[in-house]
């Protein structure tokens, strides 16, 4: 099952920027959502250029250029009403968490926040998981193991781990890590349904 607290342990021994840049990357790998599902994320275009300019920023940061960042509202999607309601308004809602916790992780050099971000590619999966294969309800820990098993759920939470431990090796810069999760996000998010 999905575990934060190992998670968290690890980032708290990276550095400001690498747990950022895991934060970071997190946030990219669900940023296909938004070509995908366009304005049935509930992100609004004036948002959605905010979110881009907070993520390209942050980026601008972790490489160490001088960059005034702002912590951001989660609330991104609230102006959508509830009436027009679409399930891709939570995957709406997980990108901008994830970006809202990337940002948050540069600001506060916050394990907790970085940590909070990779949970949104994680429930995004779990959402998605359970849009393809509808729990019974029979066994709750039954349905858990039959989500964090699926494709789409293993997909995320072993780029996640691939992401931490080329962190935690520091075999890869950076921009190698982002242009890669840029290129496995747009994959991934194509098997939400």
């Amino acid at each position: 099952m999905y575990d934060e607290a190992s998670l968290l342990s690890r980032l708290e021994k990276l550095n400001r920027a690498s747990r950022t840049t895991f934060a970071a990357v997190c946030a990219e790998r669900l940023w296909p959502i938004l070509l995908r599902y366009g304005h049935t994320t509930g992100i609004a275009a004036v948002e959605r250029q905010k979110l881009s300019d907070s993520l390209e920023d942050l980026w601008r940061a972790i490489s160490g250029d001088e960059v005034t960042l702002q912590e951001l509202s989660s609330d991104h999607a609230g102006e959508v009403p509830e009436e027009e309601w679409a399930d891709q308004l939570a995957y709406g809602e997980n990108l901008s968490a994830a970006v809202t916790y990337a940002v948050r992780a540069w600001v506060r050099d916050s394990a907790q926040d970085a940590a909070w971000a990779a949970y949104q590619c994680y429930e995004a999966a779990d959402f998605a998981a359970q849009r393809i294969t509808p729990p019974k309800g029979d066994n709750r820990d039954e349905d858990e193991r039959v989500l964090f098993e699926s494709d789409v759920v293993q997909t995320a939470v072993l780029a996640m781990e691939r992401d931490l431990s080329t962190l935690e090796q520091m075999s890869l810069s950076p921009r190698q890590i982002r242009e890669r999760a840029q290129a496995e996000g747009a994959k991934w998010c194509s098997s939400f349904p």
